[in-house]
């Protein structure tokens, strides 16, 4: 299974790409898509009756967390004061309101699969496929780890691809501690508030045995440096989204 989630305007902009991409290329893997509106979550359904959709709107729990958050501080949607000019600006490392939404649809998935044994991962929805997916890739990608993942030397993972085996004896506690550092408003102890900080304190914090599919990559970008740049493309901001490919990693597309 593959999670992945995006708003009413980036279904338009790169989110059918994605789908699209996906139901060609990944033969052997489903697809749920994660969503806030009845509308987005009708559109979808319509368009593509072999993806799951969630409409998180639906979710009393998500609902009053995310309320709290943006009535609480600014802060906790990014929103800040230049310390210099003393200007309104945002900065997304501490947009708490955006980020725990991933962790969220992740973790609302888990709950609703707890008996699941198979593999599953989330995948950022603008994420563009180039190759066929080989059979069994998740499997192959774990090879035995309880997680997966985008892990940078001297900086935080990316988590624009993050794999779990549900299998694994330290999966529930990761998943309770993943969501419940922001529920319980211990992300504000960290040094960032995205998913990323959050995802490697709570692997770390477990001692969860990581494969790391980056090791050796480049920092700034290693999703396209490893296997998973043979077969996909993360158009990590606005622009590697505007060019339509990520220059880093045109190697692993010839």
């Amino acid at each position: 299974m593959i999670i992945t989630s995006f708003s009413a305007q980036g279904y338009e902009e790169y989110g059918k790409r994605f789908i699209d991409g996906f139901l060609k290329n990944w033969q052997d893997e489903s697809l749920t898509v994660y969503v806030e509106g009845q509308q987005t979550a009708l559109s979808i359904a319509q368009d593509y009756q072999s993806v799951a959709v969630v409409d998180l709107l639906r979710d009393k729990q998500f609902i009053k967390y995310a309320a709290l958050l943006k009535a609480s501080d600014p802060m906790y949607c990014g929103q800040m004061r230049n310390p210099q000019t003393g200007e309104p600006t945002y900065n997304f490392r501490y947009d708490a309101n955006k980020f725990f939404r991933k962790v969220y649809a992740v973790t609302q998935y888990n709950d609703k699969h707890l008996e699941a044994v198979d593999p599953f991962a989330w995948l950022d929805a603008d994420i563009v496929f180039h190759r066929k997916i080989p059979q069994n890739f998740l499997k192959d990608l774990l090879a035995g780890h309880a997680m997966a993942i985008l892990g940078r030397t001297n900086m935080y993972s990316e988590t624009g691809f993050v794999a779990w085996d549900p299998s694994a004896d330290t999966h529930r506690r990761f998943m309770q501690l993943y969501r419940n550092i922001y529920l319980s408003g211990a992300f504000r102890l960290l040094t960032e508030w995205h998913d990323c900080q959050v995802m490697d304190f709570a692997r770390i914090a477990l001692e969860i045995d990581a494969r790391n599919l980056a090791k050796g990559c480049d920092p700034n970008h290693p999703f396209v440096y490893s296997v998973l740049g043979t077969y996909m493309d993360h158009l990590k901001g606005p622009e590697r989204k505007e060019l339509g490919r990520s220059p880093e990693g045109q190697a692993n597309v010839a």
